[in-house]
């Protein structure tokens, strides 16, 4: 198949079950999303062993039922927020702030804000819903919102996907060359968004996840250490169909010391902790199908490249 036909395939697919899923009534969600949960996850028994891998290694002290719940749970969750995602893209900014609460307002406002034209790095992981977290963010916020992401492979879809974003005041930063846009976004006052917990193979930085070491990208460390932006983690925790709670926490970044490669693991440790005590008490909202641990860490690893 020619790709110009196959990508306008795809393309009217996607809006095909965008158009579906705006029109169903929001209490069907649930149901519909329980049953495309059972199907991928028993039936095709997609990413299960990925699943399974993870949470035997977070979770050793669970049994197999347990872990296999959980696994479920998770596939479940993220079958969800792909579901609100699609019926919320049609939403105003308005209706999005009426669905979504924060859970601290006076700790949680200043940084919405943009005090003072001050810059912030929103950081976040493969956890509750990225996509309205950086959404949520965007509305609130009165300067000019970035999102770091990766370009899709079809240009319609990849296009459809900006206009989303672009709906909720978020314009899109793709991932290459993002640190040197961002340095430059944040000097000019602005903020970003950027998911941080992906495996960054030889290239990235080891440190702790769930007692285990992780190979990290560094993008987040890399805008911390080169404008003094401070790192705040945001997250939308699912909460019933169409709800979702804000998290926002500053990373508190401990004495930076050593070569250059040293901070970068310093400030990329802080933040992934920050990410796992909220897994911790929320296991079922994180993506436990990608594989995080896939680069084996070699003792004496730091960073690779």
């Amino acid at each position: 198949m020619k790709k110009p036909v196959q990508y306008r395939l795809e393309y009217f697919g996607l809006r095909l079950l965008e158009g579906l899923v705006r029109l169903l009534p929001e209490g069907l969600l649930e149901p519909l999303g329980t049953r495309l949960a059972r199907l991928f996850f028993y039936r095709f028994g997609y990413r299960r062993k990925a699943s399974m891998e993870n949470l035997a290694i977070a979770f050793p002290e669970k049994s197999e039922s347990e872990r296999e719940a959980m696994a479920f749970a998770s596939t479940r969750h993220f079958v969800m927020i792909a579901l609100d995602y699609l019926k919320m893209g049609g939403w105003s900014s308005g209706k999005l702030l009426e669905r979504t609460e924060l859970s601290n307002p006076e700790r949680d406002r200043p940084f919405l804000e943009g005090r003072d034209g001050d810059p912030v790095i929103f950081i976040t992981g493969h956890f509750g819903s990225w996509e309205v977290a950086a959404a949520r963010v965007a509305a609130s916020f009165s300067g000019v919102s970035n999102a770091v992401l990766k370009r899709q492979r079809n240009p319609l879809v990849d296009a459809h996907i900006v206009r989303m974003r672009r709906r909720w005041r978020l314009e899109p930063m793709y991932a290459d060359g993002a640190v040197r846009k961002g340095i430059r976004a944040l000097r000019a006052g602005e903020w970003i968004g950027l998911v941080n917990d992906q495996d960054g193979g030889r290239r990235g930085i080891f440190v702790p996840f769930f007692g285990k070491m992780a190979s990290t990208m560094v993008g987040g460390a890399a805008l911390h250490l080169k404008t003094g932006a401070p790192l705040v983690f945001m997250a939308a925790l699912r909460m019933g169909t169409l709800r979702y709670r804000i998290v926002l926490e500053r990373v508190t970044v401990p004495p930076l010391q050593g070569d250059t490669a040293e901070r970068m693991r310093i400030v990329t440790a802080a933040f992934t902790e920050v990410l796992e005590r909220w897994v911790r008490q929320y296991p079922e909202q994180y993506l436990w199908m990608h594989r995080r641990w896939r680069t084996p860490y070699r003792p004496g690893d730091t960073s690779g490249g």
